[in-house]
C-alpha cells in the first residue's frame, strides 16, 4: 500500500475537498487509523512466540478492515467537540485511505471494503510500489504537509471535556473494536487470506496456490533458493526463482510441503516505503502535539 506520506498529501486535499471546514489534525489522523492494526501487528511480533503468527495476522486483517477502522472512527469521535462533524471527517479520511491503498498493486494482498459480507481483497492493480506514482504521491505529500504549516499551521486543542454518556459510548464502541475480530477470524482463515490457511504447520499444502507479496528470497552457496515468509518458516523455490538476493513477491505453486514452483515473480526495493511511512507517522504525531502545546500555551497565557 502507498506510503503513510502518500496518504496524507491525497487525503488531506481531498477531504478538505469534501468538508472545507474540517480541521486537519482529523483528517491527519483519519490518515492512519486503517494502520493502526498493523502497527501493532508489527509490535506483537516481537513480543508473541512464532506459534501465534497467523493468528495475529487474522487479527490485524479482519481489524483493519474498512467496518472495523469505521468503528475506531466513532469511538474517537465520541470524545470530540463537535462528534457529528469529527466522524465525518475521521470516516472520510479512513474509505480514501483503503481506496487510494486498493490502487497500488499487491499481489495477495488488498482491503477489506465489504467484510464481513465479502472477504474478496480489493485491489485495482494500478501500479507497483516502485513504479513512479508511488513516488509522485509520496512528493505530493510532503508538499501538502509543508504548505499547510506553512499557512495554516495545527490548531490549538478545544477545552473540552466529553460528557460522561460520551465517553461511555466511545468505551463501548474501542471494546467492539478489540474483541471484535476473534468473530471473523475463522472466515477469514477459511478464505485463506494472506495464505494463512495453507500456512497453517498443519495443512496439506500440495496442490495449492501460494500467492505473496514482498517477502525475502535467499540463495545459498549450493544454488538452492528460498523464501522466507511472514510466518518465519522457510521454504525452497523452483521454477522462475530470482537470480539474486532480494526482496520479492510471487505466485506459485505447491509442489510439496516446503517446495514451491514460482510461476510468477516480481522483484522489489526494499526500505523507502518504511522510510516515508516512519516520516509520514512523526508529522502526524507532531501535528497534534504541537496543537496540544498550543492550547496549554493559551491557558497559561490566560
Amino acid at each position: 500500500m502507498p506510503n503513510t506520506l502518500a496518504h496524507l498529501g491525497v487525503q488531506t486535499l481531498l477531504g478538505r475537498t469534501v468538508q472545507p471546514q474540517s480541521d486537519i489534525k482529523w483528517i491527519l489522523l483519519g490518515c492512519v487509523i486503517p494502520d493502526i492494526s498493523w502497527i501493532l501487528q508489527v509490535i506483537g511480533r516481537s513480543v508473541l512466540p512464532q506459534s501465534a503468527l497467523i493468528d495475529l495476522r487474522l487479527y490485524a486483517l479482519v481489524q483493519s478492515s474498512l467496518i472495523f477502522c469505521v468503528i475506531l472512527a466513532a469511538a474517537l469521535a465520541s470524545v470530540s467537540r463537535t462528534p457529528a462533524r469529527t466522524f465525518l471527517t475521521l470516516a472520510v479520511a479512513v474509505a480514501l485511505h483503503m481506496l487510494l491503498d486498493a490502487t497500488q498493486t499487491k499481489w495477495g494482498n488488498g482491503v477489506l471494503l465489504f467484510a464481513p459480507f465479502n472477504w474478496h481483497l480489493m485491489n485495482f492493480n494500478l501500479y507497483w510500489p516502485e513504479d513512479w506514482p508511488s513516488y509522485a504521491l509520496t512528493v505530493l505529500g510532503a508538499i501538502t504537509i509543508a504548505v499547510l504549516w506553512w499557512r495554516l499551521g495545527p490548531a490549538p486543542l478545544h477545552r473540552f471535556r466529553p460528557p460522561p454518556g460520551r465517553i461511555a459510548a466511545a468505551g463501548l464502541l474501542l471494546l467492539i473494536w478489540v474483541a471484535g475480530p476473534p468473530l471473523f477470524m475463522a472466515t477469514a482463515e477459511a478464505r485463506n487470506l494472506h495464505n494463512t490457511a495453507v500456512l497453517r504447520p498443519d495443512a496439506t499444502r500440495p496442490g495449492h496456490a501460494f500467492t505473496v507479496d514482498r517477502n525475502p528470497a535467499v540463495i545459498a552457496a549450493d544454488g538452492t533458493v528460498t523464501l522466507r515468509s511472514w510466518t518465519g518458516e522457510t521454504f525452497t523455490l523452483t521454477g522462475n526463482v530470482p537470480t539474486s538476493n532480494a526482496l520479492i513477491s510471487l505466485k506459485g505453486t505447491f509442489t510439496t510441503q516446503t517446495e514451491i514452483d514460482v510461476l510468477a515473480l516480481r522483484y522489489h526495493q526494499d526500505g523507502p516505503r518504511e522510510w516515508f511511512s516512519y516520516i509520514g507517522l512523526l508529522l502526524v504525531l507532531g501535528w497534534w502535539f504541537h496543537a496540544a502545546s498550543l492550547r496549554f500555551r493559551n491557558v497559561n497565557d490566560s
